[in-house]
């Protein structure tokens, strides 16, 4: 029989259960099949077959896994036949248990394949819609394009900010020659309007150092140093009124930088949260893909587990695993009853001693 590791210890309770199921009924079927396999030349009938074969006898071979069958019938040639038929039946009968065993192992461990083949297919499908849903692919696109857009607007930011410090610079220049026409010298050259406050500005200083001059020969009260006043004020005037228009245009562009670097910074704000959402959803994508891999892979082990284990039941089915094997065909058989020479040694002895206790009790 296939042999279980754990009865290797009771041998003996084994050999003598198998013994006990070679002398059951259900032997019997086996051992006509087999006759009839051995001497088909046979013509006996199936009924008086069986009644001749319905009696046979194993026993165990002491401090050996050897089983003797004995057959007894008044055809000494059909004890022998009897004996093979029963022997190879007992083989036939545990390759048929080994293989019924198997059968049924190949049936559940089929069951167990299905039923990881269930799996490994519901595997595939949640990773599939897992892949499908997450679109990971996608996701990291969307971010490094979240991320070119990031790297443009600090670009822009900074383009930005630039100008609009120098614009607060240039209305700073600007207050200070309201206070003192000789801060007019570090206006820089590209001020808006640059060549009318220039001008403008100029003729006011000319005019206020030939008033200037003017004082160092007369009095304030002289009436050219009164016209040249005059002068003065008028071309302050201009001077303020052209300055005033240079700073208006800075105010403005100071202004439309301002709201421009307030618009980048809410874009900016934007696309760093939805790098930072984008981000979070590829980790939390990424987990659970590598979670449903690593079930999918799980279950693809199991899987080919199973399938490794039908196809070893399949090859142990297949093969000869009974290790019940025949050792020798039956010999020659053996005249059991009568036995003339016994029965006359047991009648003369048993003769003598009836007749020797018939003298005693005579003489008594």
């Amino acid at each position: 029989m296939i042999e279980d590791p754990a009865a290797m210890m009771q041998i003996e309770d084994t050999l003598n259960t198998q013994i006990e199921k070679f002398k059951s009924k259900t032997m019997r079927p086996f051992a006509l099949a087999s006759y009839r396999k051995l001497y088909p030349e046979d013509k006996i009938s199936d009924g008086e077959l069986a009644d001749r074969l319905a009696w046979a006898n194993f026993s165990l071979v002491k401090n050996t896994r050897l089983v003797r069958v004995s057959c007894v019938s008044r055809d000494p040639e059909f004890a022998a036949r009897s004996c093979n038929a029963y022997a190879a039946g007992a083989e036939a009968s545990t390759r048929a248990e080994n293989k019924e065993v198997s059968d049924a192992a190949v049936a559940w461990l089929e069951a167990q394949a299905a039923l990881q083949k269930n799996e490994l297919e519901a595997a595939d499908k949640a990773l599939l819609d897992a892949r499908q849903n997450y679109q990971m692919d996608v996701m990291a696109g969307q971010r490094k394009t979240v991320e070119s857009a990031l790297i443009g607007f600090n670009d822009s930011l900074v383009q930005i900010e630039s100008k609009a410090a120098l614009e607060k610079k240039l209305l700073a220049a600007f207050e200070a020659v309201e206070l003192n026409p000789e801060e007019a010298g570090k206006l820089p050259a590209d001020i808006p309007r640059a060549a009318d406050v220039g001008v403008s500005l100029e003729r006011w200083r000319a005019a206020i150092a030939e008033r200037d001059a003017l004082l160092s020969r007369y009095t304030p009260e002289h009436p050219s140093v009164v016209a040249q006043d005059q002068a003065v004020a008028l071309y302050r005037d201009q001077a303020m009124s052209a300055l005033n228009r240079a700073k208006t245009t800075a105010a403005a562009n100071l202004a439309l930088y301002e709201e421009q670097t307030e618009s980048l910074r809410k874009k900016k704000e934007e696309q760093l949260k939805l790098a930072s959402d984008l981000d979070r959803d590829i980790l939390d994508g990424g987990m659970n893909i590598a979670a449903l891999e690593r079930e999918r892979s799980a279950s693809d082990s199991s899987y080919l587990g199973v399938l490794f284990r039908i196809q070893e039941a399949r090859l142990s089915a297949d093969e000869n695993t009974a290790t019940v094997k025949l050792v020798e065909s039956a010999s020659p058989p053996l005249q059991i009853q009568p036995r003339p020479v016994r029965t006359l040694l047991m009648a003369l002895l048993i003769g003598l001693g009836i007749g020797f206790g018939l003298a005693f009790l005579t003489d008594i």
